[in-house]
């Protein structure tokens, strides 16, 4: 019998009431000695689906995030292009403002120059308070003009590789939604999959139990009818007397070995028709994977066979859940005896000698069993002349009447009343039956289950019986439930067999080890992690182990890599633990938060700013934000001050924001262009023209030479034009003539 019939015998036989079992003494063993239980095909099979569900969500998860990333591609440019246009529009009409501002300046002060040459103080004190109120009116467009070009947009290049990865993600967005729809749709399928794979192991079980459990209690009934039977042929009872005891037992126990034979013949078959039935189904799987040239014959020849084992197996289960319902065939009853021969005759006809006793019936079961009756005496021959009247056969007794009356003999001595109950002997325990016979295997006394050794001693502790541990408590009682033992717990099922492997109990789970121990901490199955709390029962959601977090899926599997969890990103490493601080992961860095979350936007770190985009991924190079420009060098951290990028200088200020339009650094002047770049050479802001160095610096208060030209520049930095300075006449160039 295979170790799947084992199991549920011994758990069928746990039931039977009063069965008795023959078996060894009680022995103690090591926990790991304790059986391992393997898998059957439906139980790998519903593994296998769980994997299969367990995957399929991942993959939801994976394709809800590409999907989130792609529309997130499309939200940059659309915010991008709109404020690209915005400060265009802007930029355009305050220019048109601050030009004409810069022109009625440029009047004013050819009017305050005419009316300082003519030396009229009057018009030259009016002259110098127009000049004074358009300078003012143009610093004021200037500050605006400024302050439109400070809006930091991308430049023309960045917006378009933006506009190309839209564009790309709007082209994927039917299918990455097609890709997320398909996903759950495969999930839902992989769940349907796995509830259906465990609904096959609970049908599986159930369907084996009951056949099972008929044999178990046929071997239990045939065991005893045999010992019923030895005990008979062991007695001192006369032959005649044993063989009336045995004939009703005879017949009952050939009844029931026929049955046995029978079921346990259909069993076997079963269990030889699904080994060839899975050697079946791998032959067809490999020859379906196999390019030789008559592969595809070799399948359907293995199908074929398949097929029909299949249906073997189907005919063999009905027969055998037939033959369970079958009634036991009572085994014809025995001829009676042959009548012994009539004593002799004289020659003178007599009556016929009275019959021969009939054999006694079996006795039925009492507190001590009654001798059978002695046989009655043959009649006395007859005279050899008829006598009136035949003496009659005197009547049974204790023994026979002497030819003369004597005294009464003494009644024999009764038997002594045998034991029954509960008996205590040289410090062991011991049961007797109500036959007086000593009871072995198991028994159901007021309530709880005992088992009794094959000496009929009451065993405790554990004991092994056909495969199975139970425990028996220091009373001798079954235990089931939880139970503690050596510092560790066990379960006992309410059949008492010690549990191995997954157990639910009162909505929690728990893990018992192959020895029946129950688990904590740590434990890996089938190749996934779970924790057990110190009271044995899974975890599941966040979990604190010796100083790391952990995160127990709802199936309490523990979860690596991303996971999100109540709407926030996490990553657990390879062995589960919590990442905090910066993580690299596919060629970008992210940084876990202190509670693990996965950070976005700013962030602080060693008096360093960086930036994580939505995604989480770590920025470099120029970044877009609240319509300022920020430069992150190559290993994230937020520049501030000047930074060379593709060849030009750019200006970040102490916040990060890139520069725009004059600066001042250390003393100097610098202009920076719209799109931030660093100024030099010939700069003209408004109608206004400066002169900066390769440096960047703004000239001022001086001469200086330009491909043989020479120009002068004030104080602020402005060209002078239709001017004399230190005597020397500039044209509208600025050119000294």
């Amino acid at each position: 019998m295979n170790k799947k019939k084992m199991i549920l015998t011994s758990l069928a036989s746990v039931a039977i009431l009063g069965a008795g079992f023959v078996t060894s003494s009680p022995t103690f063993v090591r926990a790991e000695e304790a059986p391992v239980a393997s898998q059957s095909k439906a139980e790998k099979d519903y593994d296998a689906a769980k994997k299969d569900a367990k995957n399929a969500k991942k993959a939801v998860e994976d394709a809800q995030k590409a999907l989130d990333d792609a529309k997130a591609a499309q939200k940059k440019y659309d915010e991008d292009q709109k404020k690209t246009e915005k400060k265009a529009a802007a930029v355009k009409k305050i220019d048109e403002e601050h030009q004409a501002a810069n022109l009625k300046s440029q009047q004013a002060l050819v009017e305050f120059l005419a009316a300082q040459r003519e030396g009229n103080p009057k018009k030259k004190k009016a002259a110098q308070a127009k000049l004074e109120e358009a300078e003012k009116a143009e610093k004021e467009k200037k500050k605006e003009f400024d302050k439109a070009q400070a809006v930091v947009v991308p430049e023309a290049t960045e917006l378009a590789e933006t506009k190309k990865k839209a564009d790309e993600a709007k082209v994927k967005e039917p299918e990455l939604t097609k890709k997320l729809e398909e996903a759950k749709a495969k999930s839902e399928e992989a769940e349907k999959k796995a509830t259906e794979a465990k609904q096959k192991v609970d049908a599986e079980h159930a369907k084996e139990v009951v056949p099972q459990a008929k044999i178990a209690e046929l071997e239990n009934e045939v065991q005893k009818l045999e010992k019923d039977l030895k005990e008979i042929d062991e007695s001192d009872s006369e032959d005649y007397v044993k063989e009336g005891l045995r004939a009703p037992l005879q017949s009952e126990l050939d009844a029931k070995q026929a049955k046995l034979s029978k079921l346990e013949e259909l069993s076997d078959k079963i269990d030889e028709l699904d080994a060839e039935i899975a050697k079946l189904e791998k032959n067809v799987e490999d020859f379906k994977n196999s390019n030789g040239e008559q592969a595809e014959q070799y399948r359907a020849a293995a199908e074929e066979d398949l097929a029909a084992k299949q249906a073997e197996l189907e005919k063999t289960e009905a027969d055998l859940k037939k033959a369970v319902d079958e009634p036991e065939t009572p085994a014809p009853a025995p001829a009676p005896a042959p009548a012994p021969a009539p004593a002799p005759t004289p020659e003178a006809p007599a009556p016929a000698p009275a019959p021969a006793p009939k054999p006694a019936p079996a006795p039925k079961p009492a507190p001590a069993p009654k001798p059978a009756p002695a046989p009655a005496p043959a009649p006395a021959p007859k005279p050899e002349k008829p006598a009136e009247k035949p003496a009659p056969a005197p009547a049974p007794a204790p023994a026979p009447k002497p030819e003369k009356p004597a005294e009464k003999p003494a009644p024999a001595p009764k038997p002594e009343t045998p034991k029954t109950g509960w008996k205590q002997e040289n410090g062991m325990w011991y049961f007797y039956n109500t036959d007086g016979s000593m009871a072995t295997g198991w028994l159901q006394n007021n309530g709880s289950w005992y088992y009794l050794n094959a000496n009929g001693a009451m065993a405790t502790g554990w004991a092994k019986v056909n495969g199975l541990w139970y425990y028996l408590n220091s009373n001798g009682a079954m235990a089931t439930g939880w139970l503690q033992y050596n510092d560790s717990w066990y379960y006992l099922n309410t059949n008492g067999a010690m549990a191995t492997g997954w157990l639910e109990y009162n909505g929690s789970w728990y893990y018992l080890n192959a020895n029946g121990a129950m688990a904590t901490g740590w434990l890996e199955y089938n190749g996934s992690w779970y924790y057990l709390n110190s009271n044995g029962a899974m975890a599941t959601g966040w979990l604190q182990n010796n100083g790391s977090w952990y995160y127990l899926n709802a199936n309490g599997a523990m979860a690596t890599g991303w996971a999100k969890v109540n709407g926030l990103w996490y990553y657990l490493n390879s062995n589960g633990a919590m990442a905090t601080g910066w993580l690299q992961y596919n060629d970008s860095w992210y940084y876990l938060n202190t509670n693990g979350a996965m950070a976005t936007g700013w962030l602080e770190y060693n008096g360093s700013w960086y930036y994580l985009n939505a995604n989480g991924a770590m920025a470099t190079g120029w970044l877009e934000y609240n319509g300022s420009w920020y430069y992150l060098n190559s290993n994230g951290a937020m520049a501030t001050g000047w930074a060379k990028v593709n060849g030009s200088w750019y200006y970040l200020n102490a916040n990060g924001a890139m520069a725009t339009g004059w600066a001042k650094v250390n003393g100097s002047w610098y202009y920076l262009n719209a799109n931030g770049s660093m100024a030099t050479g010939w700069v003209k802001d408004g109608d206004t023209w400066y002169y900066l160095e390769a440096s960047g610096a703004m000239k001022a208060s001086q001469w200086f030479k330009v491909s043989d030209k020479w120009y002068y520049v004030n104080g602020l930095g402005a060209l002078a034009v239709n001017t004399t300075v230190d005597g020397y006449t500039v044209n509208e160039n600025g050119e000294w003539v």
